[in-house]
């Protein structure tokens, strides 16, 4: 599926503002319901609910940092 330049901004202007509010268990709604995601450490999670449940675990204790977005291609 290709999607159209306005759905694909609209996209990143919601993973960015996301991401700007570190709002992980958020992030998690981005994914498909059965998705794979590889995490080098961790290694292979799957499914959104897991991914969320990664995402609240491996991100407690770091709301006072910021993970700013430097560059976009």
């Amino acid at each position: 599926m290709t999607l159209s330049r306005q759905d694909t901004e609209r996209a990143f202007a919601k993973h960015r503002a996301i991401h700007e509010r570190a709002a992980w268990p958020e992030l998690a709604d981005l994914f498909a319901p059965d998705a794979c995601y590889h995490e080098p450490f961790f290694g292979r999670i799957e499914g959104r609910e897991a991914i969320r449940a990664f995402l609240v675990k491996s991100m407690t204790g770091l709301e006072a940092w910021s993970f700013p977005i430097q560059w976009v291609n």
